[in-house]
């Protein structure tokens, strides 16, 4: 399946029942043009299977952001990434703003994107903290496997 195709079909499943507005794949209808946005503009014709990690992970930001969602869920965004493809996607996830919630044990991460850390262990928040704060607390770090 092409990029553009992948977030046409999101934006298609986002709509409310009854309001359905098929937009053209090339996303003319959608509240902002995601594939430029993620930095995948020119790419709409690729097939996904033939993406880098790094494209498949815009690629999939893009999907979600054609949705319209007002918070952006993400689960150890920078994994898999080179450091070019890191440094993109902490711009890129800065530059969007917003709410976003992120799962993550990279510390480097936390500090460059999060006011505000939650901590999680057997499924509890065992504590809260800024990034400078849980980064300074090497004791907290060793006992939940983040050091």
């Amino acid at each position: 399946m092409e990029v553009q195709k992948a977030i046409h079909l999101a934006h298609v499943a986002a709509q409310p029942p009854g309001q359905l507005r098929l937009a053209d794949p090339g996303g003319a209808h959608l509240p902002v043009e995601p594939r430029g946005l993620v930095g995948l503009a020119g790419c709409e014709d690729r097939l996904t299977h033939r993406l880098s990690w790094g494209e498949k992970k815009r690629a999939a930001l893009a999907a979600v952001l054609a949705l319209g969602a007002e918070i952006l869920v993400v689960d150890e965004p920078a994994a898999f990434l080179d450091g070019r493809g890191r440094r993109e996607l902490i711009a890129l996830l800065k530059d969007l703003g917003g709410t976003q919630i992120i799962a993550t044990h990279d510390l480097a991460l936390v500090e460059a994107l999060c006011e505000r850390v939650l901590v999680l262990s057997r499924g509890r928040i065992v504590a809260e903290r800024t990034p400078r704060e849980l980064c300074r607390d090497a004791a907290l770090l060793e006992a939940h496997g983040l050091a």
